[in-house]
């Protein structure tokens, strides 16, 4: 009947905000040599937040739903090589808005130079019958600055690529040799050293 109606209020909260997120390591514009890279980021938001993702040049590379809203967040054990990224972490909060950083940040992965033994090159205590020695070495590293042979003491420096030699007019003897290699961000790698027998 009329007189019988009921009246009751109801609210509705309607929450159309993304999170925020802060960025914090690596730093912007930094540089690292390590394999494994740790990213670290702060999201906050209103609700909870029910998953971050690591974005790697515009990629997801890896999605997280352990988070804890306005505390450090990590996502670990991130394997990339040799090269330069832009990455950014997004997070979805529980009414599905999601957004990442306003800008990217720039990460220079610079590994440290690999450097070994090549063909052509005697083993390790090798008896040669001849007056020279051939030794040639094999060199990966985008930023190759130097590259130096050490024989018996001496060191030969290049500095054109070029990671090869042929060491002549040789007295009967005991040589030791080995070689090094940096790069442009002064990281510096060594073969081990080996001993030939003239």
């Amino acid at each position: 009947t009329a007189n019988n109606l009921k009246h009751e209020e109801r609210y509705a909260v309607v929450d159309n905000t993304a999170p925020t997120i802060v960025l914090s390591g690596p730093e912007n514009n930094s540089y690292t040599n390590l394999t494994s890279i740790t990213f670290t980021f702060t999201p906050d938001d209103v609700h909870d937040i029910i998953n971050c993702s690591l974005i790697i040049n515009n990629e997801v590379n890896s999605t997280s739903s352990s988070i804890t809203k306005a505390s450090s967040n990590s996502i670990t054990g991130i394997y990339l090589t040799h090269g330069t990224y832009n990455w950014n972490v997004n997070c979805t909060d529980q009414e599905n808005n999601q957004r990442g950083n306003e800008s990217n940040f720039v990460l220079d992965v610079n590994l440290v130079p690999l450097i070994d033994y090549a063909e052509g090159t005697p083993a390790n205590n090798s008896y040669v019958a001849d007056n020279s020695t051939y030794i040639n070495f094999s060199v990966d590293d985008e930023d190759e600055d130097t590259f130096v042979i050490n024989w018996n003491g001496t060191e030969y420096y290049f500095t054109n690529q070029t990671h090869e030699y042929n060491f002549t007019e040789l007295n009967d003897g005991i040589y030791n040799y080995y070689a090094w290699v940096n790069d442009s961000l002064n990281q510096t790698n060594y073969t081990d050293t080996r001993e030939v027998v003239i």
